[in-house]
């Protein structure tokens, strides 16, 4: 894993990748100039640090340098819009994506080249602090990450369950059957030939009633079923897999609920819990589009954490694919819980959607929820004629359109589409891909916005793995579409979040792990939100 120090540094140089001149890191001054200006990144000392104790940490203002070369009859012009354009590059965000606490620059500082031509030539060098804090100077930690935004100060639906017996702290008025126990803080099931009931009687008022629970431990055999009694609803969805299950169920006031074990199912739950949200499906909903390749599905199968990934009440999504170990079918709108279901038929792990979600929670005005569309689709390309993303022709553009606009039908007056979160590039990756990716994105986001009647729709672009993108391009070419890029590809209502270093699938340098999507799902909302505001 890249220590954080060099993580940093690279997402520094990919800043500078996206300004309108060759940007190299620790290369030797070249005997000539490129024609568009050269930048080279010289990653400097961290210094002395500052040392606090309780906890420990090591706190560093590490001086990196930029020598910035601009040639020409109008250099001066030149030099001072490339110096200008890295200025905004590092105002627009001085975290690099919460990799540090802040990023400065200083004056630049004039020198003279030992080059050919020396005579035509401007050239400074800036330095930049970086400030930054690790608990143990050689360490390989990822950075710290930056505070998830608050969620909404507004109360959410209780559970109608007790909390100590939601929980399975105590059997109290659970009545388990067959070989179902309750015992530890879980519900364990033991597999039999036969179907077993877990049950509890609990008053449900007429309305929506959200559903959920946790499944620790699984053999996959069959699984678990669930359904209201006192006046019968039947689900008919088995359940198996780890991780969170939810169901959306309309209720005619029932009185009992019914976990039931199929036969030949083993396996744990936990966290039972049903929530009156009539009032939450009567809100209006700010719908955000989940658009791109797999790393916006999830990458590979990573697994769910049955804690870190569970539901919210508030958030539900328009399912793009039907998944019948799930529940979800093709334009049903649920409870949105990972592995979301988008478009394409493979259901993967955690991407960032969720993540995402919940940090726009807290931009939320009361009385209004969040709703997204599932619409990415795993290996999937921007670039070219005939593409899946090909703008208002590709298949996978024409999908997330019209589900876009389904959402927008299904959810009560006052709806409205937000934003796009696009995870997308890898299979365009190459040695043109700096020239290549911006225009096709371009054209593409502006189609979108045209079918959608939404001139400004907001973008916030998510970067590739820094792994898989070893030189850099990819993330340059999305980069130079941040509207505070100084690129000649920035692009009003766009923000571009690099991919955080270190957080791969285990042998897959492409894909994101689940705490890796989880991380940039998170920082997508922070630049979502900025845009928004």
């Amino acid at each position: 894993m890249p220590t954080p120090r060099e993580t940093i540094l690279a997402a520094l140089h990919a800043r500078l990748s996206a300004q309108p001149a060759t940007a190299l890191r620790g290369d030797v001054l070249p005997e000539r100039v490129p024609a568009e200006g050269l930048l080279i990144l010289r990653d400097g000392e961290p210094g002395e640090p500052e040392v606090t104790l309780s906890p420990l940490r090591y706190h560093y203002q590490h001086r990196a340098e930029i020598e910035a070369v601009v040639q020409g009859a109008d250099r001066d012009t030149a030099f001072d819009t490339l110096t200008a354009s890295i200025g905004a590059a590092l105002a627009a965000d001085r975290t690099l994506g919460g990799l540090c606490d802040w990023v400065e620059a200083e004056a630049p500082r004039p020198v003279d080249l030992p080059v050919e031509g020396a005579a035509s030539l401007k050239a400074a060098v800036i330095s930049i602090i970086l400030h930054y804090s690790l608990s143990d100077p050689l360490s390989a930690e990822a950075p710290e990450e930056p505070d998830p935004p608050a969620p909404p100060s507004e109360p959410l639906p209780e559970n109608l369950i007790p909390e100590a017996e939601a929980a399975f702290d105590t059997a109290g008025a659970w009545s388990a059957a067959g070989s179902w126990s309750i015992a530890g803080g879980v519900a364990a099931h033991a597999a039999t030939a036969l179907a077993a009931n877990l049950e509890y009687d609990i008053a449900i008022p007429e309305g929506w009633v959200l559903v959920s629970y946790r499944i620790l431990e699984s053999n996959l055999q069959n699984g678990i079923n669930f359904q209201l009694g006192g006046g019968f609803y039947n689900v008919n969805e088995a359940r198996s897999r780890v991780g969170v299950h939810a169901h959306l169920i309309p209720s005619s006031g029932h009185t009992r609920t019914r976990w039931i074990a199929q036969g030949g199912w083993e396996g744990v739950i936990d966290d039972a819990a049903v929530r009156d949200v009539t009032e939450i499906q009567s809100r209006p909903a700010e719908i955000y589009i989940l658009a791109g390749q797999s790393n916006m599905v999830g990458g590979s199968a990573v697994p769910v954490d049955p804690v870190l990934d569970d539901v919210h009440p508030l958030i539900s999504y328009l399912a793009g694919t039907t998944a019948t170990h799930l529940g979800g079918k093709t334009g049903e709108m649920r409870p949105a819980v990972d592995p979301l279901q988008h478009y394409g038929g493979t259901v993967l792990g955690v991407g960032p959607g969720m993540a995402a979600a919940r940090g726009m929670l807290a931009t939320l005005a009361t009385g209004r929820r969040i709703a997204l569309v599932a619409a990415a689709k795993g290996g999937t390309s921007l670039v070219g004629t005939g593409s899946d993303w090909e703008a208002g022709s590709g298949d996978a553009y024409l999908n997330a359109v019209a589900q876009a606009q389904l959402a927008l039908s299904m959810l009560p007056a006052g709806s409205a589409i937000r934003g796009l979160f696009w995870s997308q590039g890898e299979s365009d990756n190459g040695p043109n891909v700096e020239t290549s990716y911006p225009p096709a994105f371009q054209a593409m986001l502006t189609a979108l916005r045209t079918d959608l009647g939404l001139p400004d729709l907001p973008a916030v672009i998510l970067g590739p793995t820094p792994e898989g993108d070893p030189e850099g391009r990819l993330a340059a070419a999305q980069a130079a579409l941040d509207e505070t890029s100084g690129s000649g590809f920035a692009t009003p209502g766009v923000r571009f979040v690099a991919g955080p270093a270190g957080m791969t699938v285990a042998g897959d340098d492409i894909h994101f792990s689940a705490a890796g999507n989880r991380q940039r799902g998170a920082d997508a909302a922070v630049a979502m939100a900025a845009l928004i505001a």
